[in-house]
C-alpha cells in the first residue's frame, strides 16, 4: 500500500505578544500544510509567515503570548 502522507508533531511553542516564533519541523522537505493551535482562548490569530524545508515561522499579532502546538504535514503519493 502506498504512503499517502507524513504527519509530524513539531512540538509546543509559545509565541510572545506581537512577535515571531520559529520551530524546526523535522520533515524531509517543505511542508504542504502547517497550522498553529492555541492551547487557550486568545483574541488574535497566529499567522504563518513562511514554511521552509527546516522550520516554520509564525507571527503573533496579539498583545499577549499564545501557548500552543504547531503541526506540519508533508503529503506525497507513490505509484507502484
Amino acid at each position: 500500500m502506498p504512503v499517502l502522507g507524513t504527519y509530524t508533531f513539531v512540538g509546543t511553542l509559545c509565541i510572545g505578544g506581537v512577535a515571531n516564533g520559529c520551530v524546526a519541523h523535522g520533515l524531509p522537505d517543505q511542508p504542504d500544510f502547517a497550522v498553529y493551535q492555541g492551547l487557550s482562548t486568545f483574541g488574535a490569530a497566529v499567522g504563518l509567515i513562511t514554511r521552509t524545508a527546516a522550520a516554520l515561522w509564525w507571527y503573533n499579532s496579539g498583545g499577549t503570548a499564545i501557548p500552543g502546538e504547531a503541526v506540519a504535514q508533508a503529503v506525497h503519493s507513490v505509484i507502484r
